[in-house]
């Protein structure tokens, strides 16, 4: 369901997940919590799981608002992050997967080039 709350932009707002610290500096494996500075949301790792949430570091680090949804193997990382942003080999191979799909439509439907016609 999406968030009643919007951002600035009046998109939905959408929480961006990283690991909470506790109260001696250490992560607490099992509690998450918002990134954004105007969220106070927090909740814990099980309640989370096939939720919808942003990539951590294409959010933070690139402004980038790309939209996963967290799984086991997510939840297991500090910051979750997407496809793009992930080097474990099943990312890898899927980045390829994607890459052949695309260069496979590309040869199917190349681009519309202006002929020599429609350019006099």
């Amino acid at each position: 369901m999406p968030s009643l709350r919007k951002n600035n932009d009046g998109s939905p707002h959408l929480h961006t997940y990283v690991r909470a610290d506790t109260r001696y500096d250490k992560k607490d494996p099992s509690r998450y919590k918002c990134a954004d500075p105007f969220c106070t949301h927090s909740e814990d790792r099980k309640n989370l799981k096939f939720k919808a949430a942003l990539c951590a570091p294409c959010f933070i680090d690139k402004g980038i608002r790309t939209t996963i949804i967290l799984d086991h193997e997510n939840l297991c990382l500090s910051r979750p992050r997407c496809q793009n942003c992930a080097n474990t080999r099943k990312a890898k191979e899927k980045r390829e997967v994607a890459q052949s799909i695309a260069a496979g439509i590309a040869e199917l439907f190349p681009e519309a080039t202006p002929s020599e016609e429609t350019a006099e």
